[in-house]
């Protein structure tokens, strides 16, 4: 029987080799046959099938894109998938009886309790820069650990601006031999402020290599976090700036409205949550008129959500302080969060996994028949 769309190609994979420093996260996950990442295809291909078929064509077309289109398909089909494990089958892209727009989904309560969802996607590239010619240097970088690999990792961050392309050889033979005088055992794997460090300058251009490790194992990717621009960065208020775009969004709904945000990065931490929800001056629930006229009901964090940790994703529900107004209970089936005499109070739900029945060592390194999985 014909399945109808798919996600991933079909076919018979022999690619074995990690995922190049700039290739596309869509373009690794459909070409490796590493066991791990069978088992990501047939989680999500299990996912899509449930997806309303009217639907499914817009979705796949985003999903099989670069970076932020891919990474928003993405959050959208966990959180369908989310939803409906929850209780709540939602419909996709509804016509709200008020406001402007059309929100992601729209979900029913048993109880007859009806609210919108809207995903948000603030994730940003990991390895991907904007500019070509700096990207050139960065792949001649990551490269030198493809013939020689490494127990030492390297956090970058850049600064100002290329004129024109540079010689890769150079590049590499400098970083090599910087690297042949670092000993891995004696680096920090947290406290970075004490490793070694090298610049390297070209044309205004500066890119700051910090070494850390040691590694759990020899690695073919030198470049293990980053490239950033070298500016602090508040996390909380990055959130509350997204989280109010968003909420501006829609206008006066029909029904409660809930933000699922996909956050930065797995090391985003309560705290942050609790700053862009509540700070004084731009939160989006803070005291005063135009906190408590705040059209979002709920937002549900997820903290730095990717295929390889899904089962494991921290995932907290915060509920308005300043609204009466009904969600469906069904959504407390997760770790709700709300705020009382002051203090944010934690009701403890169910894991992502448990929803989910994602096994506790996904994505595994062997394929599994609990998904009925294919040996590559």
């Amino acid at each position: 029987m014909d399945r109808g769309l798919r996600l991933f190609d079909q076919g018979v994979r022999t690619e074995h080799r990690p995922a190049h420093r700039a290739q596309s996260e869509f373009d690794f996950m459909n070409r490796s046959a590493w066991p791990a990442y069978v088992n990501i295809r047939e989680a999500l291909e299990r996912w899509f099938e449930e997806y309303p078929a009217s639907s499914q064509a817009d979705l796949r077309a985003r999903f099989r894109t670069r970076n932020h289109n891919h990474r928003a398909a993405f959050f959208e089909l966990y959180l369908h998938q989310l939803l409906v494990r929850l209780g709540l089958p939602p419909e996709v892209h509804p016509t709200p009886g008020s406001g402007k727009g059309r929100p992601d989904f729209a979900v029913t309560g048993v109880n007859g309790s009806r609210c919108y969802v809207e995903a948000n996607d603030v994730n940003k590239p990991r390895w991907d820069s904007e500019d070509p010619l700096e990207n050139k240097i960065l792949d001649a970088i990551d490269a030198v650990a493809e013939r020689q690999p490494t127990r030492i990792g390297l956090a970058v961050s850049t600064r100002g601006r290329l004129y024109r392309s540079h010689r890769r050889s150079a590049i590499q033979r400098e970083v090599r031999d910087w690297l042949d005088r670092i000993n891995p055992s004696s680096l920090s794997p947290d406290d970075f402020d004490q490793n070694p460090r090298l610049h390297i300058r070209r044309d205004d251009w500066v890119a700051e290599l910090t070494a850390f490790g040691p590694l759990p194992r020899p690695s073919k990717r030198l470049i293990q976090g980053g490239p950033t621009k070298a500016r602090f960065q508040d996390e909380g208020a990055l959130l509350s700036d997204s989280l109010t775009r968003k909420a501006r969004r829609y206008g006066a709904l029909d029904h409660p409205l809930v933000l699922a945000v996909n956050t930065c990065n797995v090391f985003t931490d309560g705290w942050e949550e609790q700053e862009a929800l509540m700070r004084d001056r731009n939160g989006l629930w803070r005291s005063g008129s135009a906190g408590r006229r705040q059209p979002v009901h709920g937002v549900l964090f997820f903290r730095g959500l990717v295929p390889s940790n899904m089962h494991a994703v921290v995932a907290h529900l915060y509920v308005n302080p300043h609204t009466q107004a009904g969600l469906p209970e069904e959504l407390r089936g997760l770790t709700s969060v709300q705020l009382r005499d002051g203090k944010w109070q934690f009701e403890r739900g169910n894991s992502c996994g448990e929803l989910l029945e994602l096994p506790g060592h996904w994505p595994g390194e062997v394929t599994s028949s609990r998904w009925r999985f294919v040996e590559p």
